[in-house]
Formats: C-alpha cells, sequence, structure tokens
C-alpha cells in the first residue's frame, strides 16, 4: 500500500510539476507530512 501511494504522490514531481509531492494542491501528501489538504484523507489503513 506504502509503494502505491508513494507512486501516486510522486507522480506531479517527476515532470517537474512541483519540487516536493506535499507542493501540489489536490495530493494527499500534505496530510501525510503533517498539513491538511483540501480533502479530509483518513490514514487509518
Amino acid at each position: 500500500m506504502r509503494q502505491k501511494l508513494d507512486y501516486v504522490h510522486y507522480n506531479p514531481v517527476k515532470p517537474g510539476a512541483v519540487d516536493l509531492p506535499e507542493h501540489w494542491h489536490w495530493s494527499s501528501a500534505r496530510d501525510y507530512a503533517g498539513g491538511s489538504g483540501p480533502i479530509a484523507v483518513d490514514r487509518d489503513w
């Protein structure tokens, strides 16, 4: 599961759209980095 989550989070980083996954506005990476994004994330998996 973590591998798949990392893959999704790094999709905008690879082509250079952002420097860090949490910089992508709609990414749940913000929630995993200690912040909060525009959509609530349930991290209890």
